[in-house]
């Protein structure tokens, strides 16, 4: 139960078709088999995930260290199914995520000259992990929904147009976090923003605001073209469906319906957890004072990782 681009990643390693410099002098590619990052060895896929100075800091900080000294040499096959031996499938699902974000990171140091925090990126990957497996194993049971369109993935909006995804985090002792991530056709974060307010709320209420939240400031700020997303059904179906009532939820959402006049146009979209994890990890966000923080620049980096992948 991994992600699918983890599932790429993994075929291609298993069939060795990851382009490290010692495959690609044997293919006369390159000239130097060295290590891009430590020049210290070939850079085989053995070094690149086990013995590379990144690499062995990592699984050394990692629930995996005391495997690490003995995993066998041979084809890269081999030593996961080993690997796989001992720790078990379940305990191999992070390990591959683990491996990925290792990967990943080389590729953002080498091709793109970004100094990225492993540590931050491989803990940003494993949440990640986490909040799939956790939503893919939820089937949504009512049938007013199954006829609602939803996106597997998160989707760049139409040049000229933002989309905001927003969603809602309970947080222990703390209240509700309510966060919203605006972005352009081009993935890249235009401003984003996090609210905690004490209450106790459930789910879809807390969506409700996160959205309102962020329809507000969308309003105020001027954005004419919009694009609403979020991962609560429920919410996109009765903000699409029109349906009126007397309960707090519906006066939160007759607020955002008030708000449409603001905007030449504004849309609404479900989109499945997987396509929301910005929104989801912004709504964790502590912010400064506490109550309520926006930001237009100096994105965390945890925040500009996620977004990042959203758009390979």
């Amino acid at each position: 139960n991994i992600l699918p681009k983890m599932k790429h990643f993994l075929w291609r390693t298993c069939k060795e078709f990851l382009a490290v410099n010692a495959r690609l002098k044997s293919m006369k590619i390159r000239e130097d088999a060295r290590c891009s990052v430590c020049n210290a060895g070939d850079e085989t896929l053995r070094h690149v995930f086990f013995e590379c100075c990144q690499a062995k800091s990592m699984w050394a900080a990692s629930d995996f260290k005391d495997i690490m000294t003995n995993i066998p040499a041979g084809p890269a096959i081999k030593m996961l199914q080993w690997v796989m031996e001992k720790i078990g499938p379940e305990m191999m699902e992070n390990f591959t995520c683990i491996a990925w974000a290792i990967w990943t990171w080389r590729n953002k140091k080498t091709l793109g000259g970004e100094e990225t925090n492993l540590q931050v990126l491989v803990q940003a990957f494993l949440k990640m992990l986490k909040d799939h497996q956790h939503y893919a194993s939820r089937v949504l049971e009512d049938s007013a929904f199954k006829g609602l369109p939803s996106l597997d993935k998160w989707y760049p909006p139409p040049p000229g147009w933002l989309k905001i995804n927003t969603d809602a985090a309970t947080l222990r002792d703390v209240g509700v976090g309510l966060g919203w991530v605006a972005r352009d056709h081009h993935g890249k974060i235009v401003e984003m923003g996090v609210k905690r307010t004490k209450v106790s709320w459930g789910a879809e209420l807390a969506e409700v605001a996160a959205a309102r939240v962020a329809i507000i400031h969308a309003s105020k700020r001027g954005w004419s073209h919009v694009i609403l997303e979020s991962d609560a059904m429920g919410f996109i179906a009765r903000l699409q469906s029109g349906s009126r009532g007397e309960a707090y939820i519906d006066v939160l959402l007759d607020d955002i319906r008030s708000l449409v006049p603001c905007f030449r146009s504004l849309m609404s979209s479900h989109v499945k957890r997987m396509g929301n994890t910005v929104a989801h990890l912004v709504a964790r966000l502590s912010p400064l004072d506490g109550l309520d923080q926006i930001w237009s620049a100096s994105f965390p980096s945890s925040i500009m990782l996620l977004a990042d992948l959203d758009c390979q």
